[in-house]
């Protein structure tokens, strides 16, 4: 049934969001960051970043999916109670 439910959901949101993990970069940040303004109480500041590929740690993916699956279909079921014909 979960799997029903995630094709439907991966069908209507397959050009936004990728279903199937393509690559791990780590990102680190390059020397000092540097305050650009102020405005009042709000600030933007910068600094420069690099990014290494690095494999795909799957573990990590599958601690990923076991709460994201269940909490999309969770929602889904949801929503679908509140407001039938929905999806």
């Amino acid at each position: 049934m979960l799997l029903i439910v995630m094709l439907c959901l991966a069908h209507k949101i397959s050009d936004r969001l990728p279903l199937i993990p393509l690559s791990s970069w780590r990102v680190y940040p390059m020397g000092e960051g540097r305050v650009d303004y102020i405005i009042g109480e709000s600030s933007r500041t910068s600094q420069g970043l690099q990014a290494n590929q690095v494999p795909l740690n799957w573990k990590q993916v599958l601690n990923v999916y076991a709460v994201a699956l269940p909490a999309v279909g969770l929602a889904w079921f949801a929503l679908h109670r509140i407001f039938p014909g929905w999806l």
